[in-house]
């Protein structure tokens, strides 16, 4: 696959059928204990969009957008994931398969509609979309412009909002400040 810049984490951290993910733009670190057992999922936005006509297909689950991070997952849920993972590891380590991409990428959109199903509801409320759609634009100014701006008054005023109504949509979306 391509280099990494989004990442989706499964694994039995702590008991089966927990699942993490970080939405794109976040960075951490790990460290697995020798008897952990679980998939690790890097995937870019661009390897993930390739295959749709809209660029921001992957913020369209609930588990990129700041809303969510982590979830377990039923035992009939987890175990029709594992599957996936499965299917998606073996074609990942072929090697000279024709289409081998095309196909990872298809499994990874099953995988992400799956997830995104069963993403906890109170998760979600309060999210309109109108909010949804300002959160989305926060988000992509600050993966373009964080280097430069640190203020959240900077990306209230590339948003022609005021700062009063970012921290608000940021608190009501996602329970924190713009400034965190």
């Amino acid at each position: 696959m391509e280099e990494d810049t989004m990442l989706l984490i499964f694994s039995d951290l702590k008991q089966a059928g927990q699942i993490y993910w970080m939405k794109p733009g976040q960075v951490h670190s790990w460290y697995f204990a020798p008897e952990t057992d679980g998939y690790v999922l890097n995937f870019n936005e661009v390897f993930i969009t390739s295959i749709c006509h809209n660029p921001h297909f992957i913020y369209d689950f609930p588990m990129f957008n700041g809303i969510a991070a982590a979830e377990q997952l039923a035992p009939e849920t987890f175990k029709n994931i594992r599957l996936l993972l499965e299917a998606i590891h073996a074609e990942y380590v072929q090697q000279g398969k024709e289409y081998k991409n095309d196909l990872i990428r298809a499994m990874l959109v099953q995988l992400l509609i799956r997830i995104a199903r069963v993403v906890s509801k109170p998760a979600q409320e309060g999210l309109s979309a109108n909010n949804h759609a300002w959160l989305r634009s926060f988000n992509k100014l600050i993966e373009e412009h964080y280097r430069k701006r640190r203020r959240p008054k900077d990306y209230a005023d590339m948003m022609h909002i005021t700062p009063n109504y970012l921290n608000s949509i940021c608190n009501i979306t996602t329970g924190n400040l713009p400034a965190n």
